[in-house]
């Protein structure tokens, strides 16, 4: 192969591989930053999903805090079950009257009269056998129980126990307090501890109370009832439930659930679209979608809230559509939050296919656009490419042959000069070399042939040495070398030749 095709083969070569790696080079910052694009793209979204959802649940959250506040604050328990109260009050409170009119009109005795009025409210029960009622007297400074269903060991004893002393929330005498707010305005609640009934013998255990007392003036008696604050917190929940499953938002697409706390699997506890479900604990296969795993989905539920009281879990679920058909396994992604007094974790979510096909399409996108890239590169750089290639010949070409030329003047003036030194020199021997004319025409044309080679290959090798000095390329010093190799066989040529012809002269 010839020194000039190896360099252009050489200068081919890196143009192309510059207009390789230049491509995949754009290719791949093309693929991480469309990459890019899209995880950012996808962040956003499920952040603004999130968000959303996070709004959403705070919503129902606060009917759950609102319904439980109510239930240990006094006015409100004064204004929801007030009422109540005072209803079943007044059917005691009439039998009373009843009984004492009874003994007004002498029908019965005072003491039996009493006696009657004491039997019935020891039987006396509502609300599932949790709503009952007592009576004391009104003296002072210490009443005295008259009957207590649930504690008969108090009847006839003076309240004086210093383990009552828990009303209103102060070391305050919760019958000392009766007694003070029926002087006043004969009637009133108060609120305290005391003990619940029970359906067993079981000790009984003490609970936050508020009642409900009124005075019965005739006799100097006060009857009491009232409502244990976990039963109120209890109807807080079942309203709260009620409430809740009403709460629609998004054109009534989206709606709540919630499901308690117990380990290992929560039961859901109520979701309006699935009342069947309501009250069971499901730990069937299908229920094993969250997180990009085989985990319990109400599992993950209750661990997102265990871990800072709220969180997103991310799972697959069938997704109902128009026409009464369903999408199996479509990925949809809720918040949830935790409430811890009730034990409740509330949750809504929202399907985020919409998602994926938006990041489909981008990638679709991203593909049309590299294949474009490609298309437009290789339109550019080919003929880019060729242009340069032809160029680089052509200046090639151009130097080599103003070199060449030049060269080949200054070498055959010099020979000229040796040749008319040696041919005519002496002209007394002009005669005897006529001779040999027409072998020194020959000579002549050989001498000359290799002198013009010789001063391309000169020429070649002065372009090839500066490239050199100015290169660290193994491709350029070993056509260096084999450009100095052949000089060198040349001008031994060279001398031979000339000494043959000098040899002739002689």
């Amino acid at each position: 192969m010839k020194i000039r095709t190896k360099i252009v083969f050489l200068v081919i070569s890196v143009i192309t591989f510059y207009i390789i790696a230049s491509l995949v080079f754009t290719i791949y910052n093309i693929d991480i930053n469309g990459q890019l694009e899209i995880e950012e793209f996808e962040k956003t979204e499920k952040r603004k999903i999130d968000k959303n959802l996070e709004s959403f649940v705070e919503l129902a959250y606060s009917v759950i805090e609102t319904n439980h506040k109510n239930a240990t604050d006094k006015k409100y328990l004064e204004y929801y079950y007030g009422r109540q109260l005072n209803d079943v009050m007044d059917v005691v409170n009439n039998v009373l009257k009843d009984k004492y009119l009874s003994f007004k009109k002498g029908k019965l005795s005072k003491q039996l009269a009493q006696q009657q009025v004491i039997n019935f409210v020891k039987n006396m029960r509502y609300d599932n056998g949790n709503g009952y009622f007592w009576i004391f007297n009104n003296q002072k400074p210490f009443p005295k129980m008259i009957v207590e269903p649930i504690a008969p060991e108090l009847d006839g004893k003076i309240l004086d126990n210093k383990n009552f002393n828990n009303a209103l929330g102060t070391n305050a005498n919760p019958f000392v307090v009766s007694v003070a707010m029926c002087d006043t305005s004969g009637e009133g609640y108060v609120d305290y501890s005391w003990y619940r009934p029970s359906v067993t013998d079981e000790v009984l255990k003490e609970e936050s109370k508020f009642s409900y007392v009124r005075l019965f003036k005739e006799w100097n008696w006060i009857l009491g009832t009232g409502i244990y604050l976990e039963d109120a917190t209890k109807d807080a929940m079942e309203k709260t439930k009620e409430d809740i499953r009403q709460m629609r938002y998004n054109n009534g697409l989206g709606y709540y659930w919630i499901n308690d706390d117990k380990k290992p699997t929560p039961m859901l506890i109520m979701n309006p679209l699935w009342e069947a479900g309501e009250g069971k604990i499901h730990t069937d296969k299908k229920f094993n979608c969250a997180n990009n795993s085989d985990q319990n989905l109400y599992q993950a539920f209750l661990e997102a809230c265990e871990r800072r009281g709220s969180g997103t879990v991310e799972y697959v679920w069938d997704k109902p559509i128009k026409g009464g058909e369903t999408v199996e396994n479509a990925p949809k992604s809720s918040f949830v939050k935790y409430f811890r007094p009730f034990g409740w974790i509330i949750g809504s979510g929202v399907y985020i296919d919409d998602i994926d096909k938006t990041i489909t399409a981008k990638k679709d996108i991203m593909e049309v656009k590299k294949k474009d890239m490609i298309i437009n590169s290789i339109l550019i750089s080919v003929p880019l490419g060729t242009i340069s290639i032809l160029f680089l010949i052509w200046m090639m070409n151009k130097h080599f042959r103003e070199t060449s030329e030049n060269r080949e003047d200054e070498i055959e003036s010099t020979i000229n000069k040796d040749e008319k030194l040696l041919l005519y020199g002496d002209e007394n021997k002009k005669q005897s070399n006529s001779k040999k004319t027409e072998e020194d025409l020959s000579t002549n044309f050989i001498l000359k042939t290799f002198i013009k080679e010789q001063s391309k290959l000169l020429a070649f090798n002065k372009i090839v040495e500066n490239a050199t000095q100015n290169s660290s390329s193994n491709a350029i010093e070993e056509i260096s070398k084999d450009i100095k190799e052949m000089t060198k066989l040349l001008r031994e040529e060279i001398k031979t030749i000339n000494k043959s012809k000098l040899d002739n002269f002689k």
